[in-house]
């Protein structure tokens, strides 16, 4: 029923919301990825930044867009549900070619989102909050697990505090 909810809920914001999506990824786009430093995996190694994680993941859900034949997400995608059950993260697998993959059984067809979300690119990971119906631009291309908890972590403060891309 909470997937069900979630997936509702996501298909009613994802209009409203494209242009501001388009802007995020654009900007992740020109931005050269973090480096993985000794502060943002301490952050995922330590209590706070993983009970901030379990909180996040009562608020927001993620949704990924992924093609069955791309190698760079062969290797992200068994990170992402690792992290997604670590964290209790809902997630929504949207196919970009309608293919499988058997870390998200139960990915969806495209069925116009990587036009909605301005997706270019694969793997692509957005953040949705659940409350506010409102998407986040994650990141773009294969991540490691601390890197994503990272980010998420960074995301969520800059969502609290007004700034979002």
């Amino acid at each position: 029923m909470k997937k069900i909810l979630f997936l509702w809920l996501l298909s009613m914001s994802t209009m409203l919301f494209a242009s501001t999506t388009l802007d995020q990824i654009k900007a992740i786009q020109t931005q050269p990825k973090p480096a993985v430093t000794a502060t943002s995996t301490q952050s995922m190694n330590n209590s706070t930044g993983q009970n901030e994680l379990l909180a996040m993941s009562k608020n927001y859900g993620l949704v990924i867009f992924f093609q069955s034949t791309c190698p760079h997400c062969h290797k992200f995608l068994p990170i992402l549900r690792q992290f997604a059950d670590t964290y209790h993260f809902n997630i929504l697998a949207i196919s970009t070619d309608g293919g499988g993959n058997p870390y998200f059984p139960d990915a969806v067809p495209n069925q116009g989102e990587v036009q909605i979300y301005g997706v270019k690119q694969i793997p692509s990971l957005f953040l949705y909050d659940t409350k506010h119906h409102r998407s986040y631009a994650v990141g773009i291309g294969e991540m490691t697990f601390d890197q994503l908890g990272s980010r998420l972590i960074q995301l969520d403060h800059n969502i609290k505090q007004g700034v979002t891309s």
